[in-house]
């Protein structure tokens, strides 16, 4: 029996048997971090500068955004494995004053930039801080980039 290897596929007489072969790597991996802090880097209301920090913002604005992500999962599964990931995340927004423009226009950065707005948490107000409060939830998805 006659066997000849090429680099896609194996011929064994006048058999062809296709096969992937390893030679390239599927690497799957979202950080929508630098995503989210370039996109909202300049954010403003009017001619407000509105802050965004990861986790914990530590300045002293009256209306800021803190932003993380709180699941990462595979996604778009054939050929027995995955090739997306998504990131579920949150962009939380804090005001001493009215936040529902900030609202509007957080979800339409979020659009810009290719995430998906899923929802917003429940209203708060916490009268220690004085900062409203309200969550807006949304996701990313990656699809898979092949790396030699």
């Amino acid at each position: 029996m006659k066997i000849s290897k090429s680099r896609h596929f194996v011929r064994i007489k006048s058999f062809l048997l296709l096969f992937p072969l390893k030679e390239k790597k599927v690497v799957i991996f979202i950080n929508i971090n630098p995503i989210i802090e370039k996109a909202f880097s300049d954010f403003k209301i009017g001619e407000k500068s509105i802050p965004i920090a990861f986790l914990s913002y530590t300045g002293k604005a009256d209306t800021y955004l803190t932003y993380y992500t709180w699941q990462e999962q595979p996604d778009n599964f054939y050929d027995d494995e995955n090739h997306a990931e998504i990131a579920f995340a949150t962009i939380d927004i804090f005001s001493k004053g009215n936040f529902k423009n900030i609202l509007k226009k957080v979800k339409s950065k979020l659009k810009e930039i290719g995430f998906t707005w899923t929802d917003n948490g429940p209203e708060d107000f916490d009268r220690e801080t004085g900062y409203y409060h309200v969550p807006v939830n949304f996701y990313a998805e990656n699809n898979s980039v092949l790396e030699n």
